[in-house]
């Protein structure tokens, strides 16, 4: 059917008496398609795709084609690193005991202690564990061993590198074996040349961790020992330094 399309002057007066709308003067392009209100002619220009919660950021996929959605590859950077294993070396000296005996001068300390972290994030916090630190010298050699209580703090991220400060305390059991029995008779009355007693040690150390908290050092400049059995009572000042695992 023919549209018949009138002049402004005639269609404009005619529109307004009839009610009737005043067709377009230019025919419409075939397929377009009057768009319902609120998509695109949105305040502030936003459409359907520009609003808020709506799918503007989403992938244009075409008829056959899937859209996979991707997402980061997991990594360990936030993972904590349960256990802990520590090893180190370090010199001791003893200090004046309440029983008078006289033992003084310096022996060696291989620190070695396995704790396990509570914690699950890097942030530090409770760790249990064991220590068994070897003790000797040029007459005597023996260990201490209990369980082991500290506490990582956590200071700050230089880089690679995660800094903690770890107070720690430690008791149980400890022997020394003399090899000379003039040291070991002043020290223990049996027969035998091994001093059994119980220890306590307080302790405080800083770490730093590289690689995702997996591999460190360890510096350890308060260590104090007390060493007491029914006959003496001993003390001794034992700083270390080592190296730090962790699994």
């Amino acid at each position: 059917m023919a549209r018949c399309v009138l002049p402004l002057r005639v269609g404009l007066p005619l529109a307004l008496l009839t009610g009737l709308a005043l067709p377009s003067v230019a025919e419409a392009a075939p397929g377009d398609e009057e768009r319902p209100a609120g998509q695109d002619d949105q305040p502030g220009g936003q459409g359907q795709d520009d609003q808020p919660g709506g799918q503007g950021n989403q992938p244009i996929v075409g008829p056959g084609e899937v859209q996979l959605e991707t997402t980061a590859a997991p990594t360990d950077q936030g993972r904590p690193r349960r256990h802990l294993v520590e090893v180190g070396i370090g010199p001791g000296v003893y200090l004046p005991d309440s029983g008078g005996l006289g033992v003084g001068g310096i022996f060696g300390r291989i620190p070695l202690s396995y704790q396990y972290r509570l914690r699950r994030d890097r942030k530090g916090g409770l760790t249990i564990g064991l220590q068994a630190p070897l003790n000797f010298d040029r007459d005597s050699f023996g260990m201490n061993i209990g369980p082991v209580v500290a506490w990582d703090f956590y200071l700050a991220q230089v880089r690679n590198a995660s800094i903690y400060v770890t107070p720690l305390l430690s008791t149980g059991y400890g022997f020394t074996a003399f090899l000379e029995n003039e040291v070991e008779d002043a020290l223990d009355d049996d027969d035998d040349d091994v001093a059994h007693f119980w220890y306590i040690t307080l302790a405080a150390e800083l770490k730093v961790m590289w690689r995702n908290d997996r591999i460190g050092v360890f510096v350890r400049p308060l260590s104090f020992d007390a060493w007491a059995n029914d006959d003496w009572v001993n003390g001794n000042y034992a700083p270390s330094a080592g190296l730090v695992f962790a699994f």
